[in-house]
């Protein structure tokens, strides 16, 4: 690209993410803001490349963790992220938050600990990737780039579980 486009310009910072859990047969969650907030009690459902040191890649579905960041590329924790947030809302010159999760590990904040994340699928990965052409949209990734990440974060038996993390 040599120039800017005009405004207003095409788009999108990343469609849907969701977080999977699930609970011990005999746990109950009361229906108040800050049970349902609080998921100590819950076993995050990753992907499977997640979990594993030889899980092949796979589109998300809703019965695992997912976040599309950015745009068409999903990324999963790894089994230590835990997920913290307020149980009320908190306010921050004049504004208010209803609602901030963030990821940690082992319960631990940033930014005391970095998460690691690692990437779990693109649209249109395959293991006989052939280069596509650009989006004309303005992102930060390309297609190319979002696919590249696929494979990079799955690890052999031998290699460290950490490789190919974000």
């Amino acid at each position: 690209m040599t120039s800017w486009p005009t405004p207003p310009v095409n788009g999108a910072l990343a469609g849907f993410s969701w977080l999977a859990f699930e609970l011990a047969g005999t746990a109950t969650v009361p229906f108040t803001m800050a049970e349902l907030l609080d998921w100590s009690k819950a076993r995050p459902e990753l992907v499977p490349v997640a979990t594993s040191r030889s899980g092949a890649p796979a589109a998300p579905d809703p019965l695992h963790t997912a976040l599309e960041i950015p745009w068409q590329l999903w990324l999963t924790p790894f089994e230590d992220g835990t997920w913290q947030h307020w149980a009320s809302p908190v306010t921050h010159n004049q504004l208010t938050e209803l609602w901030h999760t963030r990821l940690g590990a082992g319960g631990v904040e940033p930014p005391f600990v970095t998460p690691q994340v690692k990437a779990s699928w693109a649209p249109g990965y395959s293991a006989t990737f052939t280069r596509l052409p650009d989006n004309p949209w303005l992102m930060s990734l390309n297609e190319y780039n979002r696919i590249e990440a696929v494979p990079k974060a799955v690890v052999d038996e031998g290699d460290d579980q950490r490789e190919g993390a974000a």
